[in-house]
């Protein structure tokens, strides 16, 4: 893959000096706002309130409810007519579609994407389109966020990530944290030459997007700054481990000829193996049986005496 990777970069690279430098000719640029939500009632709102109540006034807002069965396609109703910003009701199709439907309907110099559950910071696009304006070799910023739960309580400890730039090694390794989802803020020309979301894709349809861009030579940046409030609630997709693990395995199997893939494949291997040890047994042991022993390590033994004793 470093080869290829190269190759790619080498073809590519004129791609990111094209990004184009008169993007911010005005001090406003629009900002296409892409809010996807699926059966997220009791939420949806405080994430609309949160672009509407943005300090930065040149926003573009699509939302589009991805086939939802509660009441979400109710309240959006409700708010697209007081507030004047396009809904786009369809049938579900996934995270990664509903995306991919937004980003044909946004129109802006910049997208910011959020999900339907997370809140933005009121400063956060202002800040982005600063961020972005003054580093035009950034293809997508993101920043730090703060966990809270459904009372929008705190509920976990302030661990704020430093400033960095990351490449395809930074994301595929893990070596540097990666962009929050709902942080993310990326420059239209890049998705209109590298194309949208893997529809495939249920869950970490993001990591995928930031691979495919470094892949291509783009850079990623973390700002140091805290952008947005991250819900963390019984409903997350992000506790279905099997989902999880097939979604992972699936993005990894997309760059087979890194010097890095076995190393990837087998550490994201053990890390499910173990998490999934205590609350899905058929399903761990499914995992053990793709590891080879030469790969076994601490994380794989603490895996196996949870089988055993618990």
């Amino acid at each position: 893959m470093q080869d290829n990777i190269r190759n790619i970069n080498s073809k590519t690279s004129t791609l990111v000096s094209k990004i184009p430098a008169d993007v911010c000719q005005t001090n406003t640029p629009l900002v296409s706002v892409i809010v996807t939500c699926y059966n997220h009632d009791q939420y949806i709102e405080d994430a609309i309130q949160s672009v509407l109540g943005q300090t930065y006034e040149n926003i573009e807002l699509i939302v589009v409810n991805d086939g939802s069965t509660d009441k979400s396609e109710e309240i959006l109703n409700r708010l697209s007519a007081q507030h004047n910003f396009k809904v786009i009701h369809q049938y579900n199709k996934g995270l990664s579609e509903a995306t991919n439907t937004g980003l044909k309907e946004a129109n802006g110099k910049f997208i910011a994407l959020l999900d339907s559950d997370d809140i933005f910071l009121p400063d956060k696009i202002s800040k982005q389109v600063r961020f972005m304006c003054r580093n035009q070799d950034i293809a997508i910023c993101g920043g730090n966020m703060l966990i809270i739960n459904d009372k929008k309580e705190l509920a976990s400890p302030r661990r704020f990530s430093k400033f960095r730039t990351l490449d395809f090694d930074d994301v595929f390794m893990d070596k540097k944290d990666i962009i929050p989802a709902s942080s993310a803020m990326i420059r239209k020309d890049v998705t209109d030459k590298i194309g949208g979301f893997d529809p495939s894709l249920k869950l970490i349809q993001d990591r995928y997007f930031w691979l495919k861009a470094t892949a291509a030579g783009y850079k990623i940046a973390g700002m140091n700054d805290l952008l947005i409030y991250y819900r963390k609630h019984d409903k997350n997709i992000h506790r279905n481990h099997r989902a999880m693990t097939e979604n992972l395995l699936h993005i990894i199997e997309m760059y087979p000829e890194s010097n890095h893939y076995e190393t990837v494949k087998f550490k994201t291997l053990k890390s499910m193996f173990l998490k999934t040890s205590m609350r899905d047994k058929s399903f761990a042991i499914q995992l053990i049986k793709k590891i080879p022993i030469k790969a076994y390590d601490k994380s794989v033994l603490k895996g196996f005496l949870r089988l055993i004793f618990r």
